[in-house]
């Protein structure tokens, strides 16, 4: 058997896919939103013995627009790897006032992984880099990250 051994990048954007570890099942049978919602998709899949459940007293109105805890699996979240060729474009100033921004935000670590494309960038993330890079006055220009995929927005 000949199988193709998989990239980082496919293995994170693989585990992407995943539901996170401990991730809270909804058990609101009436809910009119369930079959849109991340948390009641699992439940009905899930098959495991123990579940983390979100307290059916906590859920006290129905619908997309008034349940605090509706994940809506019919939009992916929109997720990163890598910026080296942003910060390759750059000239030294910018990158070290863009890097000095970013520290700011992030740990040293996180930033190189994050750069390197050895960590998933949230959302949340890009936003923070994408400002860090305009308050700095450095032009966004083409392509900010080396690679974007959708995956579940858990």
């Amino acid at each position: 058997m000949n199988r193709k051994a998989l990239t980082r990048e496919e293995l994170l954007k693989q585990k992407m896919q995943q539901e996170p570890h401990g991730y809270k099942c909804c058990v609101k049978e009436e809910c009119e939103c369930r079959q849109e919602c991340l948390h009641y998709l699992f439940y009905k899949k899930n098959d495991d013995f123990f579940l983390s459940v979100i307290n059916p007293k906590k859920i006290v109105a129905y619908g997309m627009e008034k349940c605090n805890f509706f994940a809506d699996a019919t939009r992916p979240a929109i997720y990163a790897l890598g910026f080296v060729g942003f910060v390759n474009r750059l000239n030294k100033d910018e990158k070290d006032r863009f890097q000095r921004r970013c520290m700011r935000s992030f740990c040293k670590s996180v930033f190189y992984e994050m750069r390197a494309g050895n960590r998933v960038i949230m959302p949340w993330e890009q936003d923070a880099l994408r400002e860090a890079a305009e308050h700095e006055g450095i032009k966004v220009t083409g392509q900010f990250f080396d690679e974007i995929f959708e995956a579940p927005a858990w």
